[in-house]
């Protein structure tokens, strides 16, 4: 069983603060067949290389990969992206078997819960 859970920090007027609080899998064992990406149901990409941050074509989210000593890196994102974004991360849990909560602490103060759609 693979998963992915994020945990939201923060929110302003245009951009989302998110921290991955777990993941399970990385690199070549993250994605299926040996792939180092997996894509979601609404074409959003979800890779594991590097280190945690935003794809350059907003449409994609590194995560946790070869560089371990930045695995606690925040990653700021266009909050436009948070439905996309979630919902890539609840189909990547949902595909590989965790039933469990994609995002943690979901900072009701700051981000209205109906942004999150799962």
């Amino acid at each position: 069983m693979k998963n992915i859970i994020l945990k939201y920090i923060d929110i302003n007027s245009a951009d989302v603060l998110v921290e991955i609080a777990e993941q399970s899998h990385r690199n070549e064992n993250f994605g299926e067949n040996g792939h180092d990406w997996y894509m979601a149901y609404n074409g959003f990409l979800l890779y594991s290389i590097c280190y945690p941050e935003w794809g350059d074509t907003n449409t994609a989210l590194l995560l946790r990969g070869d560089m371990t000593k930045r695995d606690n890196k925040s990653i700021w994102y266009p909050k436009q992206y948070l439905s996309l974004v979630n919902d890539a991360v609840w189909d990547y849990n949902n595909h590989f078997g965790y039933k469990g909560q994609s995002i943690i602490e979901k900072c009701s103060n700051i981000i209205p819960l109906e942004m999150f759609t799962l």
